[in-house]
């Protein structure tokens, strides 16, 4: 059975502009690193399946599947990117007045 993608923590509630956040919220660095460490473990997980199916010592079956959730981190990964910098372009060509 396929798993459901993890790896982030949830994500906390926005506060209102100028309420500083408790301690304990992580970060935008913080939670960016952990998207990138996440994405790191799938490419290296799927990787190691590939060479264990390559060898014989697992089956094909498993490498497809850790292939296809490395894709699919891949993606989101990608179109989350996407949208940061198409919103920063947005804001960037906002008017100033």
């Amino acid at each position: 059975m396929i798993s459901a993608i993890g790896g982030l923590p949830h994500m906390p509630t926005l506060l209102p502009v100028g309420q500083a956040a408790p301690s304990s919220t992580p970060t935008f660095g913080h939670l960016v690193s952990l998207a990138v460490n996440h994405l790191s473990q799938t490419q290296a997980s799927a990787q190691g399946a590939i060479q264990q199916a390559m060898l014989g010592h697992g089956s094909a079956t498993a490498a497809m599947v850790a292939m296809t959730e490395a894709q699919m981190t891949l993606d989101v990964a990608t179109s989350v990117t996407t949208n940061v910098q198409n919103a920063y372009q947005t804001i960037m060509n906002m008017p100033l007045g």
